[in-house]
């Protein structure tokens, strides 16, 4: 048994995919980090390893998500998205003298609304609720607690609580088709979304998976 200890290294596997068994090892991930449903897990189950051709939720998904990371002009306008939500606050910052930050935490906030908002649109949750940010890095490196605590409404109560409010941002995201102004990553994502037919409560935590897989790792 392996195990993928770090952001950097779930994203290595990720990338991987074709070669590492990898919608087989997610699947305990999918039920119990982000409560996918039964009928949710048994959509992703189909010809999840892509053994059997290009057909299925996770290989569709999975080809889109190389495709538009490809080098190319959908990276370079998705790169050019992400330095220009970033550089007005550096343009502000220190203007009236010097100014003492705590650099990890303004870097963390910084790039996490900045990729956010690039991939899926001005109207990411982030966008209203800067607290959903601290909410997200809370559970991130609490996935095992998820995973192997029993109970964790009582045994990882601060990372169950963010992830209760994450889980009902992303509902109200995918309530208000905030998607149509996404990337067109995200819109093809809805697109199988759709085809494969995904709860609208299962759209939105889709979406926090892809969102942890789209974060800068601490």
């Amino acid at each position: 048994m392996y195990v993928a200890a770090s952001s950097a290294a779930a994203q290595a596997v990720q990338r991987n995919w074709k070669t590492i068994v990898f919608g087989s090892l997610i699947k305990d991930v999918m039920k119990h980090v982000f409560l996918y449903d039964d009928q949710a897990l048994e959509i992703f189950a189909v010809n999840c390893n892509g053994a059997d051709g290009h057909h299925g939720i996770w290989p569709e998904m999975h080809t889109a998500l190389g495709n538009f990371l490809a080098r190319g002009p959908q990276l370079d306008a998705l790169n050019r998205r992400i330095l220009n939500s970033i550089l007005p606050a550096l343009n502000q910052m220190a203007r009236k003298g010097p100014e003492t930050l705590e650099l990890w935490g303004w870097l963390r906030n910084s790039f996490s609304m900045a990729t956010a908002t690039a991939i899926w649109g001005p109207d990411h949750p982030f966008v209203h609720d800067e607290s959903l940010i601290d909410d997200f890095w809370l559970i991130e490196p609490n996935f095992p607690a998820f995973m192997l605590y029993p109970f964790p409404a009582l045994t990882a109560r601060k990372p169950y609580l963010a992830r209760q409010r994450l889980m009902k941002a992303y509902r109200q995201y995918t309530d208000s088709k905030a998607y149509e102004r996404a990337s067109d990553l995200i819109k093809m994502r809805y697109k199988c979304h759709e085809k494969y037919g995904l709860s609208e409560e299962m759209k939105g935590r889709s979406e926090l998976g892809m969102l942890t897989g789209s974060q800068p790792p601490p």
